[in-house]
């Protein structure tokens, strides 16, 4: 795949370069909707999308595109109709630690993981799949 090459070699170098960083973003992008258009079966769509996604924004963090990866984040988690939600607790990280200190945590709610579609063979029944 060029964009996850194009992002490797980006991050071997010891600044980004532009064309690089332009080029990763942009194949992301243009597989997303390659796969929305050609995608037959509509569940492995769903999940291919969402991973795309998913390493999409992990390329945007790389590149401080912070708002861009969230809206990835977000659009992936809508499509699995995944709800997440951070949180902390108290508790030891080490069986060394002797005393309790905060923790992030993520919460999520996997009892009504279900995709986000209506059962068709049309693969534009999502919101998320409407041609552009």
């Amino acid at each position: 795949m060029q964009a996850r090459l194009s992002y490797l070699k980006d991050q071997n170098l010891s600044s980004s370069v532009v064309h690089l960083k332009d080029a990763s973003l942009n194949l992301y992008q243009e597989y997303i909707n390659l796969v929305k258009k050609h995608h037959t079966e509509v569940e492995a769509c769903i999940e291919t999308v969402s991973l795309l996604l998913v390493e999409q924004a992990y390329c945007q963090l790389h590149f401080y595109k912070y708002e861009e990866s969230e809206e990835s984040v977000n659009q992936a988690l809508q499509l699995c109709n995944l709800q997440i939600q951070l949180t902390g607790k108290l508790g030891k990280r080490t069986i060394y630690q002797q005393k309790d200190i905060a923790q992030l945590t993520l919460n999520f709610d996997s009892r009504s993981v279900k995709l986000n579609i209506e059962p068709s063979n049309d693969i534009y029944t999502s919101e998320f799949f409407k041609p552009d």
